[in-house]
């Protein structure tokens, strides 16, 4: 008679916890607009063995959506650590003006890590989202529709 063995997920070897961790942290679900999805915070979440897994590997922590609160994409910067980021910039409509200035300053953080950027996915429409008092104020802005 044939038997198989069963393993505990306690059991695994923190290589092949990582490996499927960055499995689900690279679906399409990685980039939600929920911040209480975010798959590093949720799997961190978990175990204090898991959220040492997570912290401790920046690519996991990689994927952005700007829009986020200011706290969580700081958290996501913080944990990324040098790994290349995903950030995508979905930015509110510009009628909802009070939602425009949180964005601004998610989005200028975010940006702030420019030379990690491997995949900066722009959604939607861009506004022109400056004024007189920006420092980029003369800054010359060009824009192309998304197809």
């Amino acid at each position: 008679m044939l038997s198989f063995g069963v393993t505990s997920i306690a059991q695994l070897p923190p290589e092949t916890l990582l490996y499927i961790f960055a499995i689900l942290s690279s679906c399409p679900s990685g980039h939600n607009t929920d911040p209480w999805a975010s798959p590093a915070l949720v799997l961190s979440g978990v175990c204090q063995r898991w959220r040492a897994i997570v912290h401790q590997n920046g690519k996991l922590w990689a994927n952005i959506f700007v829009g986020w609160p200011t706290y969580l994409t700081k958290v996501h910067l913080e944990y990324s650590r040098a790994a290349y980021l995903s950030i995508t910039i979905d930015p509110p409509p510009i009628t909802e003006p009070y939602r425009l200035v949180h964005f601004k300053n998610v989005a200028s953080l975010a940006m702030s890590r420019s030379g990690q950027i491997r995949v900066l996915d722009l959604s939607g429409s861009l506004p022109v989202l400056l004024n007189e008092d920006d420092e980029y104020s003369d800054t010359e802005v060009c824009s192309y529709p998304l197809s």
